[in-house]
């Protein structure tokens, strides 16, 4: 799973791009994965949901013990 969630990210991120230093990497990937991988990006395993409408359905766990 980590291997193809990298490759997406080189493939949709990096391509054609490449920051100049750590910090604009950092920033790039964090506006990356926060406004569109989790956000807008519709992901096969979640049955092509993005991963907001997928938690969104999901019932709220309970806390403490039952």
């Amino acid at each position: 799973m980590a291997e193809s969630t990298i490759g997406t990210i080189k493939a949709e991120l990096l391509t054609g791009c490449l920051p100049a230093d750590i910090p604009q990497l950092q920033v790039a990937l964090f506006q990356y994965i926060e406004a569109y991988y989790n956000r807008t990006r519709l992901h096969s395993t979640l049955g092509y949901r993005t991963p907001a409408q997928a938690e969104s359905s999901t019932p709220a766990r309970r806390s403490g013990a039952a």
